[in-house]
């Protein structure tokens, strides 16, 4: 995604100089790949799901127990939001073979369509005191590729622990799938946590990554 100045400009000419009338909020959706505008943002509602012990997204687990041991060699890859800042293509290759991931997914899905800041919420033990945890909301295609739409990352104890993720705006055509991936590093854009050692990371129920449909 490619950001067009001049539609900064333009937002700041509003909201600081106080120049034009009401504006027209844009946003760009992932999946249909499209700007889209109006003058109030989506209505949403909230949707969770819950990770499951067989891999699956769905309702609320309690007996969840999976570890991730953790790969410091794990990398979203170089042309990220975080190092582009958004000013120049993001490329971020399939990730249905990713390393260092422990992944959630749910079956196929109705026509989904998202607005804002996903939530991902988990009683976390750690074998080290501290890690990094982050967080991957994605898509499955039907022909099984996996898409990253958005992230967050937090540095966490053992506990009970929340990871906003980064706002985001997708539609999912039906027979697409959500998929939550959790991984301990980021080689080349996260400093490693511990510096030295090694990490484990176990997720205990319940956990789950709410998203905030969109209505409209």
């Amino acid at each position: 995604v490619e950001v067009d100045l001049n539609d900064v400009v333009a937002f700041f000419d509003v909201w600081l100089r106080g120049d034009g009338g009401t504006p027209v909020r844009r946003w760009y959706v992932a999946g249909a790949e499209a700007w889209e505008s109006g003058a109030d943002w989506p209505t949403t509602a909230p949707q969770t799901w819950g990770l499951r012990q067989d891999g699956t997204l769905g309702a609320v687990d309690p007996e969840l127990r999976r570890t991730l041991t953790v790969d410091f060699a794990a990398s979203v890859g170089e042309h990220t939001r975080w190092s582009t800042g958004l000013l120049t293509p993001v490329d971020a290759p399939d990730r249905a073979h990713a390393p260092g991931l422990v992944s959630f997914a749910t079956p196929p899905l109705p026509r989904l369509r998202a607005f804002g800041a996903p939530r991902f919420a988990c009683d976390l033990a750690l074998a080290a005191p501290e890690a990094a945890l982050h967080v991957y909301l994605e898509a499955v295609e039907p022909d099984g590729e996996v898409r990253l739409l958005t992230e967050g990352v937090r540095r966490v104890r053992s506990g009970r622990v929340e990871v906003p993720l980064r706002p985001v705006a997708f539609a999912l055509d039906p027979g697409w799938a959500l998929r939550l991936s959790v991984a301990g590093a980021d080689a080349g854009t996260f400093e490693r946590v511990p510096v030295v050692g090694d990490q484990a990371i176990t997720l205990t129920g319940p956990c789950s990554i709410e998203v905030p449909s969109s209505l409209r």
